[in-house]
């Protein structure tokens, strides 16, 4: 049976719910503070028959910049970004002969034995500004995390979460200097 649940006003009601944290995170904060472990969320993922185009629409449509290509087992094959799906790229392919509903997401995948990953152990005991200038350093948006014992992808970690999770920017695209690094630092105390 149903039960119809009723609506009420929120007229009255004037504030936001945030998620309650125990303490600040900063700089100096466990690396795995930012991580988006996949024993507690679902990570995204795109069948690898999927073509290209229907997969740019799904991450445009989802606000998503990153999803896993997956077989039809559900095996890891790799991983695809908004930027790996631009429509320069599609046009190229096409130039080349192939037809559009041919062109699929495995066709501009980064395949995983390409890949690179953070150790879950390591991650451990790391710090967020140790993830930060990995990420710089390597020119990494995203890295996945790994969990070598079980041979699982773990989770992920992104340069943009880390700059939201410290209300700060995060510029991925270019190496640190010394004066960014005290900037930050800095900033991280200011908050």
């Amino acid at each position: 049976m149903i039960v119809p649940l009723k609506l009420h006003d929120v007229t009255a009601v004037d504030k936001l719910t945030r998620p309650q944290q125990d303490q600040k995170i900063t700089l100096q904060s466990p690396a795995l503070s930012v991580l988006t472990d996949f024993k507690q969320y679902q990570p995204f993922h795109l069948n690898h028959k999927t073509t290209a185009k229907e997969a740019r629409l799904i991450m445009e449509n989802a606000h998503a910049r990153l999803r896993f290509v997956v077989d039809d087992a559900s095996g890891f094959l790799g991983v695809v970004t908004l930027d790996d799906l631009s429509e320069q790229k599609m046009i190229q392919k096409m130039a080349a002969g192939h037809r559009e509903h041919e062109i699929l997401v495995t066709d501009f995948m980064q395949d995983r034995n390409q890949l690179k990953a953070f150790d879950y152990t390591e991650l451990c005991r790391a710090k967020i500004i140790d993830v930060i200038e990995t990420l710089k350093s390597k020119r990494q948006k995203h890295c996945l995390v790994v969990d070598r014992d079980s041979h699982e992808i773990r989770g992920i970690i992104s340069g943009s979460d880390i700059g939201r999770a410290l209300d700060m920017p995060i510029n991925i695209n270019r190496e640190s200097t010394f004066i960014d690094i005290a900037q930050a630092i800095l900033s991280s105390m200011d908050h």
